[in-house]
């Protein structure tokens, strides 16, 4: 097996200066500064054990384990002026902080049926994947026309649950001298649900209806395959067909399924 540790940590600040024309002559002048830092920690193993149980079995365990964590944070000034006055400027403050983990494995089992190439196998892998994270977002534009001010005070959850798991059987018969036939089947289902909720600090910490999602998707597909291989001296083929039936669902709820 192995281990690892990784971590990344930016600055960045950047200016943009953006002059659009207009067919009257007023133009306008868009200028926004940024400055902002990410870091980020990584840290995670993989390992792989195997077992020759005897001279016809064979069995592998690969499990994988990652544990990351994030920290962002960026603050913003922008503003927009045309040839008379100003015409809209504001700031932000963004921070946001989260971890996340993933966990999963695979199973092979392998077992020759004789010696001649009949050989059954079998395959089971699976895993988590989380990441939650915490935000305050608090930005302010205001305009010189008749639109009316936004200023947002905001704290921010955001939760990603995603589960996987698949099935996978194949058997090998040997027809005549160096001919297999392959039959092949697999089954895969993901689901994976999204949580992004807003919270409106300055009315109570009430729920931001504008602001909040949730997300719920879950995806399975299965594949039958059948396949023929031909291994000669000097070439080999193989021809088949496979058949991979797969179904998608996806609902956006409101604020009340929170």
């Amino acid at each position: 097996g192995n281990a690892r540790y990784g971590a990344i940590e930016n600055e960045v600040e950047s200016e943009t200066h953006t002059q659009e024309l207009k067919p009257d002559g007023n133009d306008l002048f868009k200028t926004e500064k940024s400055e902002g830092t990410n870091k980020s920690y990584n840290t995670g193993a993989n390992l792989r054990f195997e077992w020759q149980v005897d001279s016809m079995t064979n069995i592998m365990f690969t499990p994988n384990l990652q544990y990351n964590k994030n920290k962002n944070w960026q603050n913003s000034e922008f503003s927009t002026v045309d040839s008379l006055d100003w015409v809209n400027k504001g700031n932000s403050n963004y921070s946001m902080e989260g971890t996340g983990i993933v966990l999963d494995g695979t199973l092979n089992v392998s077992r020759k049926l004789n010696s001649s190439g009949r050989v059954l196998s079998i395959s089971l892998s699976g895993g988590i994947n989380n990441r939650e994270s915490e935000a305050t977002n608090i930005s302010n534009t205001y305009y010189q026309t008749g639109t009316a001010n936004k200023e947002l005070n905001q704290y921010i959850t955001n939760d990603n649950d995603s589960y996987n798991w698949r099935a996978f059987v194949s058997y090998v018969e040997p027809i005549g001298w160096n001919n297999f036939l392959q039959l092949t089947y697999s089954y895969r289902n993901n689901r994976s649900e999204s949580n992004k909720i807003t919270y409106d600090i300055d009315n109570g910490m009430a729920v931001d209806d504008d602001y909040t999602k949730v997300t719920k998707n879950d995806f399975t597909n299965q594949e039958v395959g059948l396949s023929f291989k031909s291994v000669r001296q000097k070439f080999n083929y193989t021809i088949g067909m496979g058949i991979q039936p797969s179904s998608m669902n996806t609902k956006v709820l409101g604020v009340d399924s929170i």
